[in-house]
């Protein structure tokens, strides 16, 4: 058993206004929970990413959020055993864990990793639930500016012609094991207060190979062009270009992978005078000042009505003479 914090539903003027932080109050706003969660190398559905690993388990929330904040039409079924993944944030064996940390290095068929000290993983882990809510912010957004602008087209005009893909992140939120009868010694290894995001499953018809990478933080070039995913890959890039200059040039999301549409693990990229610590390491500056140049424009971009970027060069670029 533990308590559970949902992702809130916080709409991007929101977000910007309060430079919005996942907050963890675990007495006024967690949830009773239980989850059941395998954390045998040999269940985990791949390897770890970068900071990462996922756990196949399942998990039942026993009451609603009292915040208003907390959208119940998006979030877990109270009462209700549901499949989903459990993420742990790791370090590599030859980095540090946190100072005091009872964590031993963890070795399994992927290498050996040190899990971070429990305050410090908690830390981590509700960064990845910040990012949720403004990624999910951001393409709610894209979605309206689209409906808006249809509004405003004839029927004929390509905008209203166009079928643009339907994606969405997955429901996600902040566990924490708590035990009935903590440990009296702290100093040797116990599950109370150990965190765990907690994600909906995406479901990937059995094959994990089904599971892709649309568009890397590194770059904003699509990793994939062709098929069903292609295509979605396409939109998201569409959705970086309008996200970006709707937000005066500001604010993208990026990192997109999941499955026919449905996303986890986004990263928000931003324009450096914005607080970058808000969205970790993941906020590839050098990535965010190279957008204009790498962007091109899909079919999607064209049918909305964007403008390609005007790329102007460079000094060295000149000719001479």
């Amino acid at each position: 058993m533990g308590r559970f914090i949902p992702a809130p539903s916080l709409d991007f003027n929101t977000l910007i206004r309060t430079r919005y932080k996942f907050s963890i109050d675990w007495l006024t706003e967690g949830c009773t929970a239980q989850i059941i969660v395998d954390e045998r190398a040999s269940s985990c559905p791949g390897p770890p990413g970068s900071f990462k690993t996922t756990h196949p388990g399942k998990f039942v929330l026993y009451e609603s959020s009292m915040n208003s904040d907390h959208d119940q039409t998006t979030a877990f079924k109270v009462n209700h055993r549901e499949k989903v993944v459990f993420k742990r944030w790791y370090v590599p064996q030859a980095a540090q864990a946190a100072p005091n940390s009872p964590e031993q290095p963890d070795v399994s068929r992927f290498g050996a990793f040190v899990r971070l000290g429990k305050p410090q993983e908690e830390k981590m882990l509700a960064g990845e639930v910040t990012c949720s809510v403004w990624a999910t912010a951001l393409t709610l957004l894209v979605y309206r500016a689209i409906q808006d602008a249809r509004s405003k087209a004839d029927p004929s005009d390509l905008v209203c012609r166009t079928t643009f893909p339907v994606v969405r992140f997955v429901r996600c939120g902040l566990f924490r094991v708590q035990l009935p009868a903590p440990p009296k010694d702290t100093k040797r290894p116990s599950r109370h207060l150990t965190p765990y995001l907690v994600e909906e499953l995406i479901d990937t018809k059995g094959d994990s190979s089904n599971f892709v990478k649309y568009i890397h933080n590194g770059s904003a070039v699509p990793c994939i062009t062709t098929g069903a995913e292609g295509n979605i890959a396409s939109f998201l890039s569409f959705c970086q270009h309008l996200q970006y200059v709707s937000t005066g040039k500001q604010v993208y999301v990026s990192d997109f992978q999941g499955c026919n549409g449905i996303l986890t693990d986004p990263q928000i990229m931003t324009t450096p005078e914005l607080a970058s610590k808000v969205f970790g390491d993941g906020n590839v500056g050098r990535a965010f000042a190279a957008f204009e140049a790498q962007h091109i424009c899909t079919a999607y971009c064209v049918a909305y009505g964007l403008e390609n970027f005007l790329i102007v060069p460079s000094n060295d670029d000149q000719p001479s003479g």
